[in-house]
Order: structure tokens, then sequence, then C-alpha cells
């Protein structure tokens, strides 16, 4: 009689063939097994940006299942475990990347530049507004004080900046739905911030 973690390894590889062939419950069965992992994994990058962090996880998780293969003596867990933590580490430092080339915090925002504080009021409604020279600035600390994660706040910037979702697509090695999304969200949470 096989002991339980011959079992187990057995349960794995069956689950794993069954989610790669197509199968919604194996599927389902991987991914709160590996849960926990990933969660681990993303959890290193909370600080930055944990929940962009844990959204690569799942999507490195389940390119790494398509890649799989069993034939070669690997065990699934060790692959798994390496391809995410690579996948993770490498979104980022790609994040991190873009975002010191292009947003800076010491960065001067002037306001009327293409028209982008005319853009507030219809964003998000119930920003407080500034007068005067102060009110670039205001908006600024406005926004850093809104409780956006680091890509919600890079698609913000760039709509206020006039920089259309598939460039910044582009810039940020995403896809366009990708950005839109990202904006969807910050202009959500934008609406709900006092």
């Amino acid at each position: 009689m096989p002991t339980s973690a011959a079992m187990d390894a057995y349960d794995l590889d069956h689950c794993v063939r069954a989610a790669q062939a197509g199968d919604p419950v194996a599927m389902e069965t991987l991914l709160h097994r590996f849960r926990p992992l990933l969660c681990k994994i993303a959890r290193r990058y909370v600080t930055e940006s944990g929940e962009d962090a844990l959204q690569e996880a799942y999507a490195a998780f389940l390119h790494a299942l398509r890649q799989y293969d069993a034939s070669t003596g690997v065990p699934f867990a060790g692959f798994i475990r390496k391809k995410v933590h690579g996948a993770v580490r490498t979104a980022m430092r790609r994040h991190w990347r873009y975002r010191s080339r292009t947003v800076s915090a010491d960065a001067p925002v002037a306001p009327g530049e293409d028209g982008a504080f005319d853009l507030w009021g219809t964003l998000v409604g119930g920003c407080p507004q500034a007068e005067g020279a102060e009110n670039a600035m205001f908006h600024r600390l406005w926004l850093d004080a809104a409780p956006l994660s680091p890509r919600e706040r890079l698609a913000i910037q760039a709509l206020l900046d006039g920089v259309p979702c598939d460039e910044l697509a582009v810039q940020c090695g995403v896809g366009t739905e990708t950005v839109k999304t990202w904006r969807k969200r910050a202009l959500k949470k934008l609406r709900h911030f006092d």
C-alpha cells in the first residue's frame, strides 16, 4: 500500500495532467493547493505593490502549468516555485525600472500642461480644489495620498499627462486592456476617496 506522501504525489501528478487537459475542477484544485505559495512569493513585494505581485504570481503559475513536462523528472512543486518566483521578480524589476525612468517624485507638475488639471472635475468629482499657484502641488499631494497601487497611480498620472492607454501599455510591457483596467480601478477608488 502506498504511503500518504506517495499517494499525494500521485494525486498531484494526476491533477496536473487533468488541468493541462483543460479540466476546470483540476485547475481550481491546483490553484487552491498552491495559493499559499503564490501569496508567500507575492508577500515579498507587499511594500511596493503586493496586489500586482499576486496577480503576476497567478499569471506565472498558469503559464508554468502549461509549460510543465512531467517526462523531465522535475517535481511539479519545485518547477512551479522556481518559475513563479522568477517571473514575479522579473515583473517587479520591470515595474520598478519603468517607474524610476518615468515617474519621479521630485518632478514638478505644471497645471495646464495639455489641459491636465482641466480633467480633475470630471475624473474625481469630489477632489477638493486649491486656489492659485498651489493648485498643482495640492493635486499632486492629494493623488499621492490616495489609496492606489503603483500601477493605478501610473495609469492616472498618464491620463493626466495625456498619455494614451496603448502608449502606456507598450512602455509597461502589458496589454492595452490591462492599462484600461488599472485606470478603471484607480478612478473608482478616487471617486470614493476623501
